[in-house]
């Protein structure tokens, strides 16, 4: 086991956070595979301080792009507290907040839709988050229509990168929150990869398509540099046991919307 305590380290003045993770393991599902003959896939994450800023995950669905931001959340909380962490060698500078936007659910007792949540959260993220923070968005946008959802995804991510908009931290140059940024939005990739270079990563998850079926993928849960150029969906709703005679139906539907499945990252 390559479990040891980290280094937890003090930026200088003026500096942004620092995160730097060679073959960090989730800790939960490490625990698990002990007694299991299947390791954990291994994955490596550098943000900061004055470099890369946020890294845009892309990938198939059930490709492991939650598990693999979770992971690197986690291995910070765990440093800070103390723990020996799963890793090949780790740093990170003293964070003062990990922030988390994840998942779906409503609050129906307060009037609010899920929807309405997620982007609640959201805005409490960015009001709180400050050039030493961590802030995880996971799919944001994904609650509403394409269109909508697409905006408010990459509008969010150009507004992090932009950081800070104003105020006593804008005067002193400070550099933005480092970002880990999920999304099945392809165009945002794009988008933010032309107007943000410097500041901005692109990663996939890496996976397999079998040529002669496209829709029959192995994932390989390995983050690598680049953008995958299909979130498979097709492939899930299989595994899910959506009657055939449905999916090949979507994917004809798909096909003619010019949204067909790729089968290779771009």
């Amino acid at each position: 086991s390559d479990y040891g305590r980290r280094g937890v380290v003090e930026t200088g003045e003026g500096e942004g956070a620092l995160v730097e993770i060679e073959d960090g393991r989730h800790p939960l599902l490490d625990a698990a595979a002990a007694d299991s003959a299947r390791p954990v896939v291994p994955n490596t994450a550098r943000l900061g301080s004055r470099g890369v800023s946020a890294l845009v995950v892309s990938g198939p669905n059930m490709g492991g792009k939650t598990v693999y931001i979770k992971q690197c959340a986690l291995l910070c909380l765990m440093a800070h507290l103390g723990c020996f962490v799963p890793a090949r060698s780790f740093r990170c500078s003293v964070l003062d907040g990990i922030y988390v936007r994840m998942g779906a659910q409503d609050a129906l007792p307060a009037g609010l839709s899920t929807f309405q949540v997620e982007l609640g959260e959201a805005s409490q993220i960015l009001a709180a988050a400050t050039c030493r923070s961590l802030v995880i968005l996971d799919e944001l946008g994904r609650g509403t229509s394409t269109a909508d959802g697409l905006a408010i995804a990459m509008a969010t991510l150009k507004h992090l990168l932009a950081w800070p908009q104003g105020g006593q931290q804008a005067e002193q140059g400070l550099p933005c929150p480092l970002v880990f940024f999920v999304t099945h939005y392809h165009e945002v990739l794009a988008e933010v990869g032309r107007a943000n270079g410097e500041k901005v990563r692109c990663l996939y998850m890496d996976h397999l398509v079998d040529p002669a079926e496209g829709s029959r993928v192995t994932y390989l849960y390995k983050a690598r540099e680049g953008t995958c150029g299909s979130s498979f969906g097709f492939s899930v709703a299989l595994k899910a046991g959506l009657p055939l005679k449905i999916v090949e139906r979507a994917k004809q539907l798909s096909s003619t919307q010019g949204e067909g499945e790729a089968t290779r990252p771009e």
